[in-house]
Formats: C-alpha cells, structure tokens, sequence
C-alpha cells in the first residue's frame, strides 16, 4: 500500500517547503533518489507510473533486508539459549 500526503509542508517563514530554490532552502529534498535510465522516459510513456513502480520496489527491498536482520538476530539469539541449555544439561549431568 501506499499513500501520498495531501497538503503542504511549510517552513518556518510560512513558505511552502516544495516551492524553494536551488540551493535547497525552504524546499523539501528527497530521501531516495530514483535512478533515470534511457529505459524510463519509454516507460512513462508507455503509460506505467515508474515513480510508483520504483518506491514499490524499494519499500520491497528495505522490507526483505528488514526480515534477513530479524532472521538473523532470532538465530543469534536461538544459538545463545541453545548453549545455554547445553552448559545446563551439562551442569546438571554432574550431580
């Protein structure tokens, strides 16, 4: 899903954020850049929203590299209860 704000963003003197100048004041600057190739003004034309395609592809990506860190904290984390449980069982073998 995704969703466009609908209003504006204003600065400190009152002045619309996106109606600033070239050297960036009072203007709201992109986060993410998104790449422009010979293949994306055909694209466009072609009739295909290729801002929307690009964010979906990168809230994707950023998704995927969200859910590989978490698999590799919960394996991490897996990995020290299981030594835990090993020096546990071991602890308790002695008696």
């Amino acid at each position: 899903m995704t969703a466009f704000r609908a209003g504006a963003s204003f600065a400190e003197n009152g002045k619309v954020q996106v109606d600033g100048n070239a050297s960036v004041v009072d203007k709201v600057t992109p986060t993410v850049r998104m790449l422009l190739d010979k293949e994306t003004p055909a694209r466009a034309m072609a009739g295909e929203d290729v801002q929307l395609s690009y964010a979906v592809e990168w809230i994707e990506a950023q998704a995927e590299e969200a859910n590989a860190e978490l698999t590799r904290q919960a394996a991490a984390g897996w990995a020290v209860t299981l030594a835990a449980l090993m020096g546990l069982a071991i602890w308790f073998g002695r008696g």
